[in-house]
């Protein structure tokens, strides 16, 4: 399993630095910030979010974002205690939720991971989280586009989350709703092959792991083979 990979691939880069001074106020702090974080320059970004906490501790997506960059430069601990604090902030928060049940799937942790999953997803569906910024308007966007996990990425990392469990029925169900995303389908589709090969129904193994092949997932053409689908 590429957990690294696909934990890195949360965040894309496009965006290009606009500013190369500190910036004084809150909100260009954090702007800045998310910039340098699209450009990998995550020590800087780092500095910036502290600057950004320490004039204004109470916006939860600060500390969400600051989790980010410490995962990307694998400050774990203080990771963790970002996403905690964003929680403390609001328990509601679906990319916060989301985010530390991804710190648990990377630990291995596949039961808490669950319990974080479902609670962004829930929060993500009762209330519309798309307002993450406690309902102040924000002076940019892309932060708001990229915190905000899609229900078909819950749903697929609920399936991982599941199959690291071996309770196979319930990853089916979560990477079945998962499949509207295109970028996780391949993936998800490898995945319900293996399973349906676990459940001996070869049909429908070689049905999926063909997807996965067409998809170009890595290792989808060699269970093809293994379980001599036609």
């Amino acid at each position: 399993m590429k957990k690294g990979i696909i934990i890195f691939s949360i965040i894309t880069t496009q965006l290009f630095i606009a500013c190369t001074t500190m910036p004084i106020t809150n909100d260009e702090l954090v702007e800045d910030a998310w910039k340098l974080m699209m450009k990998r320059n995550h020590k800087k970004a780092l500095k910036y979010l502290d600057k950004a906490i320490e004039q204004n501790a109470t916006k939860e997506y600060v500390f969400v974002l600051r989790g980010i960059v410490n995962g990307f430069l694998k400050n774990s601990k203080a990771e963790f205690r970002d996403y905690i604090k964003a929680l403390e902030l609001n328990p509601e928060h679906a990319a916060a939720n989301f985010n530390l049940g991804q710190w648990f799937w990377v630990e291995g942790e596949a039961d808490s991971a669950i319990v974080y999953y479902n609670k962004s997803l829930s929060n993500k569906v009762v209330k519309n989280t798309s307002v993450i910024f406690d309902g102040t308007k924000f002076p940019f966007t892309p932060v708001k586009d990229q915190l905000i996990p899609s229900s078909s990425k819950i749903y697929h990392f609920l399936g991982l989350a599941y199959y690291d469990k071996e309770d196979y029925d319930n990853a089916l169900i979560n990477f079945s709703y998962s499949l509207d995303n295109q970028y996780y389908v391949g993936e998800a589709q490898y995945y319900i092959g293996s399973i349906y090969i676990v459940k001996k129904n070869k049909r429908m193994a070689c049905q999926a792991l063909s997807v996965a092949k067409e998809q170009k997932y890595e290792g989808a053409e060699e269970l093809l083979k293994d379980i001599n689908c036609e």
